[in-house]
Order: C-alpha cells, then structure tokens, then sequence
C-alpha cells in the first residue's frame, strides 16, 4: 500500500469514527430528552393523581355525608309504617339499607329512594309485604292493564281512608292491612269500596224481617264475612250476595206459607221475597183444599201421585208458569168425579219480575 493510500484509509477510519461520535451523541441527547418529558409527564401525572384522589375524598366525604342524611330521612320513614327497634326487624331493615345506599350515592332523594327498591323487584320480603296491593297493581300493569300505580304516600294515605271507613260500618275484623293490600290489587279504590260497602249493608238493612230471619239461620256471619267476600271480589262478590238474600227470600216465603219447598232454588232462586209469599201462599190453599181428590183421582185412574210430588208440580205450575199436564188431567178428572167437593184453585206467578 503507498502512503497516499494508507493516509486516505487512516481519513476515512477517522471521518467514520466522527460521524460514530456525532450519532452516539445525537442519541444521547435525544434519550436525555426523552426522559426529560417523562420525568416531567410522571410530575404532571402524579399531580394530577393527586388532585383527583383529593376531589375523591371530597366526593367520598359527600356520599357518606348524603347517605347519613339520607338514612336518618328512610328510618323516620320506615318507623311510621314498622317498628324498626324491635330486633326481628334488624336484618330486614339492614338489607334495605344495603339497597338504599348506592341509590343515595348516585344522587336519589330520601323521598324517592322506598319506590325504587319496591317496585324493583328487589325489596325485601316484609316492606315487599306491606305494599302488596302496589306491587299487584304494578304486575297488572306490567301485564298490560289500565290500571294506576300508585305512590308509597298515596297507598298509605288511601289505607287510612280505608280503615276509617271500614271501622265506621263496625266491620272491625276487615280492618287489616292484608284486607287493604287485596282490596287495592284489585284496582278498588277507597270510594268503590265505599259504595260497594253502602250498597251490601243498604241491602240487608232494607230486607223484610222474614228474610233477616232467614238470612240470619244461614248465614250468621253475613255482616262480616260476606261483605269481606263482596268487597274483595268485586262486583261477583256483590252479585253472589244478592243471590244468598233472594234465596233466603224464596225459602222465607216458603216458611211464611207453612211449606218445605220442593222445588230447588236454582230453579226459584230469581224471585223476590213478594213474589215467592204470594206464590208459596196459593200452593198452600190449593194442596189444603184439592190434594185429597187429586190423589184419590189417582188411584181411580191408575196414575197415582205422592204429596210431595203434587207440591212439586203445583210449585211449577204456580211460580214459573211451567203447566204440568199430569196435574191438568189428575184435576179434570177429580173435578168429574167429584165435583164440587174439592174446591181446586189453579193459577200461576211467572218470574216476569227479578230483583
């Protein structure tokens, strides 16, 4: 190699080794850099987690502050509807604080806080209990029907209406809290039950005392238990207990005339307590004065006929309006045979009238 070579070989190794320099350089101060801004981010970062962990506090401070208002708020709440020291009700109440806490938490007022766990379907069994009547009415609704749920405030305010209303008819034992929560998930309103309760007690007030009598032998217990079953069904439970008094009309006319009724009161049931006296009245002349002839007419003729099945035909006859044709015959021929000893009165009461 000439020297000229070997100097320009030694430049070259020397400018190679320069540019080495310069970028190690470079990249030393490029890495000097960088951790210059990431230290200065980490600052920014750090202050910034700890102002956040500051305003946390804060807003940590709030909550307990808000839920410590708010618990004092629910069990005044809670201690005008349950007895909230008794210590069979801790638990219950401890599981609706649990439920409450995080509804305070995200802003909810004490007011609002007892709707939103009733009707979540979360409340614990004994408040679920207490408002049974609201959460029907909501499954009604939910189910698609017109019907009106109503507030914690309202269904309380309409549950004491209620039980000064049913106190003041002295129908005592429906007083209950169990009785207001079926009423209400029926959709009865405090009014509707009024006049349901005026129209049952109007009914039995007004009644001929014949037919007190008789409802009374049967049905000792009407003034209770079967305004409740009226009250709690609705106009079925209304119906059914004009059904037991026109009954008990029919059977009180039946008395009023000395007779066993034959006739089933399925058949009878419609008529009114005037309808059925006047009836039962005329069967008895007619069984006073013909059934001998009819019976003797029968044994003549070879179609004989029992008492009671006379009674029953004549009760037919008189109160439906239903001819018995065996009868029309048996009174043909006791009136040939015996005329003018028999004294047969025919007639009929068709049930044109219904009560």
């Amino acid at each position: 190699m000439t020297e000229a070579e070997k100097r320009a070989k030694a430049a070259k190794a020397k400018a190679a080794a320069a540019a080495k320099a310069k970028a190690a350089a470079a990249a030393k101060a490029k890495a000097a850099a960088a951790k210059k801004l990431a230290d200065e981010k980490s600052a920014e970062q750090a202050a910034i987690t700890a102002a956040e962990k500051a305003a946390e506090t804060v807003r940590a401070q709030d909550r307990a502050d808000r839920w410590n208002t708010s618990r004092e708020a629910l069990q005044g709440v809670l201690g005008t509807m349950f007895n909230i020291n008794d210590p069979e009700e801790k638990a219950w109440i401890n599981e609706f604080y649990d439920l409450a806490k995080p509804l305070s938490d995200v802003g909810l007022s004490p007011d609002s806080i007892p709707e939103q766990i009733l009707y979540s379907g979360k409340a614990p069994k004994k408040f679920a209990e207490r408002f049974s009547g609201a959460l029907e009415l909501q499954r009604k609704k939910l189910a698609g029907e017109n019907v009106y749920v109503p507030s914690i405030a309202e269904y309380v305010a309409g549950e004491e209406e209620y039980m000064g209303l049913v106190k003041s008819f002295g129908m005592n034992d429906l007083a209950s809290k169990q009785t207001y929560g079926k009423i209400t998930g029926n959709a009865v309103s405090v009014n509707e039950t009024r006049k349901r309760i005026q129209d049952a007690v109007s009914r039995v007030d007004s009644l001929d005392q014949n037919v007190k009598d008789q409802l009374k032998s049967e049905f000792p217990t009407l003034k209770e238990s079967d305004m409740a079953q009226a009250i709690l069904t609705g106009p079925d439970g209304i119906q059914n207990l004009k059904t037991k008094i026109q009954r008990a009309g029919v059977k009180a006319g039946a008395a009023a005339a000395g007779l066993t009724m034959q006739t089933s009161l399925d058949q009878l049931g419609n008529l009114s307590y005037e309808q059925a006296t006047a009836g039962f009245q005329q069967v008895a002349n007619t069984l006073k004065t013909s059934t001998a002839g009819i019976q003797q007419a029968g044994r003549m003729f070879g179609d004989e006929i029992s008492a009671t099945d006379y009674q029953t035909e004549l009760e037919k006859e008189t109160l439906l309006g239903q001819t018995s044709q065996r009868t029309k015959r048996l009174q043909s021929q006791a009136r040939s045979q015996f005329a003018g000893q028999s004294g047969i009165v025919t007639g009929s009461l068709s049930r044109k009238k219904q009560i």
